[in-house]
């Protein structure tokens, strides 16, 4: 991923950055949220961090080190996919992969929640947008995350990028183009092709 290329497009678009997180910043936001930064993910946050006045929008890593609004903005960002599936689930939503639906809401949501862990986590990317942690490694795809509404929005980060901010065409040719499967997430996507 040619990431200065990817930064300039950027820059022509409006969006802002500040000098990118250390190595030591990126330790300890992995520390403070326990997880793990894909590779192409934290050599683009790296380069430069994008950054946005409203914090819903690019998630404010380095403010949350040291500020507690920050931080828990992002935990909740953090927990929005997990959050957005389980209000479904009280709304009718299940999946024959969980077994049969117990008749008790919260005998259901106990039973999403056991299954939920062993799902790759998702890490807020911009808005809701989400790149999973696993596998551990460049070329996973970006999810938009809406409940249960869950689609594609870029093969890989730059694809995702290209797509998000209307990016030139020449970074296309370093995007994949089919997106990798990523467990439950690929399934929700389909589950979404198969109804229209």
């Amino acid at each position: 991923m040619n990431i200065q290329l990817l930064h300039n497009e950027m820059l022509n678009k409006g969006i802002c950055f500040q000098v990118g997180l250390t190595s030591l910043e990126l330790e300890a936001i992995e520390q403070l949220f326990a997880f793990h930064f894909p590779p192409d993910l934290k050599d683009f946050l790296k380069h430069g961090l994008p950054i946005s006045e409203n914090e819903w929008e690019f998630p404010h890593w380095r403010e949350a080190l040291y500020k507690d609004k920050a931080k828990h903005i992002l935990m909740e960002k953090l927990s929005w996919p997990q959050e957005g599936i389980a209000f479904d689930i009280q709304n009718g939503f299940w999946l024959d992969r969980w077994g049969a639906a117990p008749e008790e809401i919260s005998d259901r949501l106990a039973i999403f929640e056991d299954n939920f862990k062993a799902y790759p986590q998702m890490i807020p990317i911009y808005a809701h947008r989400y790149i999973p942690t696993t596998p551990f490694e460049s070329g996973n795809p970006v999810f938009s995350i809406m409940q249960t509404d869950i689609i594609y929005y870029g093969t890989n980060l730059i694809n995702y990028f290209c797509n998000e901010f209307n990016l030139d065409k020449k970074l296309y040719n370093q995007a994949q183009e089919t997106p990798k499967h990523i467990k439950f997430w690929s399934y929700l996507t389909e589950l979404d092709d198969n109804q229209d």
